[in-house]
């Protein structure tokens, strides 16, 4: 990975290169709450990377349907 410009701290990669993230904040109910951290343990993954591949099989259904 190479160095970050001088004076920007170096920090986590972007999720695609060459391409910003933004941030996002979720109201759930607690029971989808928990039901979401249990899943994305079984699988083995962070909640946020849980989320995100959600969201991005929602998007490309979306995308199928037009």
């Amino acid at each position: 990975m190479p160095c970050p410009p001088s004076g920007r701290r170096p920090g986590r990669p972007n999720l695609v290169d060459g391409e910003r993230t933004a941030a996002v904040n979720v109201r759930l109910p607690v029971s989808q709450f928990d039901k979401a951290c249990g899943r994305a343990t079984r699988e083995r993954v962070t909640l946020p990377e849980l989320l995100r591949r959600g969201l991005a099989r929602v998007l490309d259904d979306d995308d199928a349907d037009r």
